[in-house]
């Protein structure tokens, strides 16, 4: 009994001695293939990041290209497109009243602008450019060419507004008030030059000059209205009108010379 007993202690061990062989096999099995997934993560991981550097080179030297088809943008040609769409868009306000710009619509009456108190909710009321004076500072000359399509029987002709005096209430401040030359220029040596008076009014930035009583010597008495409507303080549409009735007589484009 004791050989066979011996024997069968040996095949026991020695199942047991496999059973262990197979299980640290499978374990070094298993081991290896996690860590072969993560080595595998991470090389995709790794190659994702070299393939989004290359993307970002490739965008940033897009970008310095596209720089260099163009120049910048200029502020002014910015503001004159704006003006050019608000034209088109037209204005929701009623009459006497100005827009505050923006997505919400408000409006303002006329003397509330410029007046020293904020009355839009974003101020443009209040704005610095908005109330810029300079824009009929002393000195200053605006020139274009009148085309008449009624009241007069002349031809297309220069016409320089030149302002002499200016005057700004503290009390009303919405306006300029100011004194000009107009010089009509009909040919090389046939010019007409009156004196006249008028106002500059912010909230609409429109030039209002009216001649003298004295200066028309006859003439049909014609007041020129100008307005700033180009982004800037430099351009501006006139209608010439007649004093009385407000008839249009004639148009023009002036510039700042």
């Amino acid at each position: 009994l004791a050989p066979r007993f011996t024997r069968r202690i040996a095949a026991m061990w020695t199942t047991a001695g496999c059973l262990v062989v197979v299980l640290a096999l499978g374990l070094t099995d298993a081991f290896e293939r996690a860590k072969a997934k993560d080595a595998i993560t991470d090389f995709r991981v790794r190659t994702q990041n070299l393939h989004v550097d290359h993307i970002d080179e490739e965008l940033d030297k897009l970008e310095k290209e596209f720089e260099h088809l163009s120049p910048p943008v200029e502020t002014a040609d910015v503001a004159r497109t704006k003006a050019r769409i608000r034209k088109l868009e037209g204005s929701r306000c009623p009459p006497k009243e100005v827009s505050c710009g923006g997505d919400w619509p408000e409006c303002v009456h006329h003397l509330l602008v410029c007046d020293g108190i904020k009355d839009c909710h974003n101020g443009r009321d209040e704005d610095e450019k908005v109330c810029d004076g300079s824009v009929v500072k002393v000195g200053s000359s605006f020139r274009g060419i009148i085309h008449w399509h009624r009241c007069l029987n002349f031809h297309d002709h220069f016409s320089t507004v030149t302002i002499t005096a200016t005057k700004r209430s503290p009390f009303f401040t919405n306006r300029t008030f100011l004194r000009a030359t107009v010089t009509r220029e009909f040919g090389d040596d046939d010019t007409f030059t009156f004196n006249a008076h008028g106002y500059f009014a912010y909230a609409a930035r429109k030039l209002v000059i009216i001649a003298d009583d004295d200066a028309a010597k006859g003439i049909l008495p014609l007041s020129t209205i100008c307005t700033f409507n180009f982004g800037d303080n430099d351009h501006a549409e006139c209608e010439i009108v007649q004093t009385s009735s407000r008839e249009e007589c004639g148009i023009a484009r002036v510039a700042r010379v």
